[in-house]
């Protein structure tokens, strides 16, 4: 029997339990069993096997996706790649992918194929649900490199880049605040991301940085510096390392070492190599004759070893900021002839000045090349691209290129935030334009106009300290409910919220008081099923305990996969409503309302009301209990649905 045949009768049974159960009662136990049966189905490996597409390179369920020979895909003229893709896409044309080649894709008769989607001992490729539907209308596929969408292999050069790398040699640069959360293990690699206020971002000054990077060879120092960060000084003991000592000669000096050594007769350049591990590039070039204006200004460098900050936090690095400031401006009191003073003092680091005015987010295709070079190194595949002859949402456009094979967007630091707040800021300009072309904003915005200032500042204040009333300032309080109105529907909002709480009255209103409330967290650092989702080899329905990471490296791996690990939650949240809850594990439920939360270390949690399927009122439920059957039958069931471990 088919799996869907063997869903079917597996369906017919739990119906027909279900009608036989009359609330209330303990839960039958052929229920419960049938339950988590479907349940385990549902998680199973068939149903969550992902495959990749051999159009557009998006991981996607194998269930979904149709597989066909290269020659025999319907409609294939119209995978010919863009015109405007043929000089930036190798033009070899293969018979079947090179597997000596590092590419990730290939191309065979003008169509661009992804290797991950091809199957080479059955020359076959999968072709997803969204790419088979449009190429059976002879269509398009949107995400195809034909519809211009292709984004191309990552340089070797581009990969590793820390993010101060990849700022320079950004257009633009974005100002946010990205902070690492609460990790169990005290470590920033097993920390989850989030973004805190909003994202605004600036041209940079790339004249100013070509004038001072990179540096030359000569310019660099060969002292080596080791810097020790903790709370506490390290005992001598813990750098000892007797391995590394018994390789050393007895009474000499390591040969590696005299062959390094310069001698220096000249006192004075002596004091040069106290100056830092590299040289001032503009002093250098004035020295070299060189005739440049700049408006980089120095400060000097504090003795952080994390380029990405990952590990320091951001109050310690302004607070060692202004420390050097104060000693720069100090500078000129000291004596040249005090040797006493710490090195460190003297280095120097460059604080590159951005543009004055912001950059325009909204529709702009130049956008994400410019901000994220290392994410589209070819200037191909962002948003709000005009020329392609299918035009793709942004919003489709996001859910594509976190679904993309390679997960680079998903584990960038930054990329999710700075699309998220767009987001935000889209539907809260939406919303406003919603609510600015209604007849009766007219009189709204006569009366916020003479709104001043000083009255806002009033009412921040008196709101701070808990005496603000809005019958003190009526205006205020119009502006307050339109602000409440527009970011009711931007997601993420803390208006949002409030509009979720009018619904859970509206269903209140409807179906009457909820009868249970549960919350659900998953422990998704030890699911299989999120370190499957997050690109680890796994068989789902196999337990093998010398294929599954350690606990720390699961924590690392699902800290830096935050859509697979959001996609895991999805899946099992889904399972547990659809084959457990709709089904009556706890009972007849008519109705139920959840949110999700984040706790404080980034995981996901749900927690939902649930109403039962039943007439009675809270004080027929009192009279009812009154009643021994019905009280036995009331704990027997509380019983069974409650359990303590």
């Amino acid at each position: 029997m088919s799996i869907q045949g063997q869903q079917r009768v597996l369906e017919r049974k739990k119906q027909a339990l279900i009608d036989q159960y009359h609330w209330p009662a303990a839960i039958p136990m052929q229920l419960k069993e049938c339950c988590l049966q479907d349940f385990s189905d549902h998680m199973s490996m068939s149903v969550l096997r992902q495959s990749i597409c051999i159009i557009c390179n998006v991981r996607a369920s194998a269930n979904t996706m149709k597989e066909y020979a290269l020659q025999n895909i319907p409609h294939s003229v119209k995978l010919s790649c863009h015109a405007d893709l043929i000089d930036i896409i190798p033009k070899s044309q293969q018979t079947a992918p090179n597997e000596n080649t590092s590419s990730i894709f290939f191309s065979l008769s003008n169509a661009v194929f992804y290797k991950k989607g091809y199957n080479t001992l059955a020359k076959t490729g999968n072709i997803c649900q969204e790419c088979n539907r449009a190429l059976a209308k002879d269509q398009v596929p949107i995400f195809s490199a034909a519809n211009k969408m292709w984004i191309g292999d990552m340089p070797l050069v581009l990969q590793q880049l820390t993010i101060a790398e990849e700022k320079l040699i950004s257009l633009y640069r974005h100002n946010s605040c990205v902070i690492k959360l609460h990790s169990p293990f005290h470590h920033h690699s097993t920390a989850q991301t989030a973004l805190k206020g909003n994202v605004i971002t600036f041209m940079h000054n790339m004249s100013n940085i070509v004038t001072s990077l990179p540096l030359d060879v000569e310019d660099l120092c060969d002292t080596l510096k080791i810097v020790f960060v903790g709370a506490d000084i390290p005992n001598r003991v813990e750098l000892l390392n007797e391995i590394n000592i018994a390789k050393l000669p007895e009474d000499d000096v390591p040969e590696s070492i005299w062959t390094i050594i310069e001698r220096i007769e000249n006192a004075a350049d002596g004091d040069v190599e106290r100056a830092g591990y590299t040289g001032d590039p503009l002093v250098d070039a004035v020295t070299q004759g060189e005739a440049h204006t700049t408006n980089i200004f120095p400060i000097t460098t504090s003795a952080i070893l994390d380029v990405n900050g990952t590990t320091i936090a951001s109050k310690d690095i302004g607070v060692h900021l202004l420390h050097k400031i104060k000693n720069s401006s100090s500078k000129a009191l000291i004596d040249p002839s005090d040797i006493s003073t710490d090195n460190m003092e003297n280095e120097d680091v460059y604080v590159i000045p951005r543009s004055n005015m912001p950059v325009n987010d909204c529709a702009n295709p130049e956008f994400l090349l410019g901000l994220f070079p290392t994410l589209f190194p070819y200037g191909c595949g962002a948003p709000y691209d005009s020329t392609r002859p299918s035009p793709v949402s942004l919003n489709q456009h996001i859910r594509y290129l976190l679904a993309y094979e390679d997960q680079r967007f998903e584990k960038h630091h930054s990329f999710m935030f700075v699309l998220f707040n767009i987001m935000q800021r889209r539907q809260a300009c939406w919303n406003a334009s919603l609510m600015a072309s209604r007849p009766y904003f007219q009189d709204t915005a006569t009366d916020l106009q003479t709104l001043t200032s000083k009255e806002i500042e009033t009412a921040l204040i008196s709101a701070t300290s808990q005496t603000f009333s809005s019958i003190t300032n009526p205006r205020v309080n119009m502006l307050m409910k339109r602000i409440r109105t527009v970011g009711g529907n931007v997601m993420g909002s803390a208006y949002s919220r409030a509009s979720l709480r009018t619904q859970i009255h509206a269903l209140i209103f409807n179906q009457g008081l909820p009868s249970i409330f549960m919350t659900i967290n998953p422990a998704d650092i030890h699911s299989r099923v999120a370190l499957y989702f997050a690109g680890v080899d796994l068989d789902l329905d196999t337990i093998l305990p010398e294929k599954i990471p350690s606990t720390y490296e699961r924590a690392q791996i699902i800290a830096s996969h935050p859509v697979a690990t959001a996609r895991f939650f999805n899946v099992l949240i889904s399972s547990i409503l659809k084959c457990m809850v709709e089904k009556g594990v706890l009972g007849p439920i008519k109705a139920y309302f959840g949110t999700v939360e984040n706790q404080g270390h980034g995981s996901l949690h749900l927690h939902i009301l649930m109403w039962l399927d039943h007439d009675l009122t809270p004080s027929q439920l009192k009279e009812s209990v009154k009643n021994e059957e019905f009280r036995n039958g009331l704990l027997g069931y509380l019983e069974d649905i409650i359990k303590q471990d």
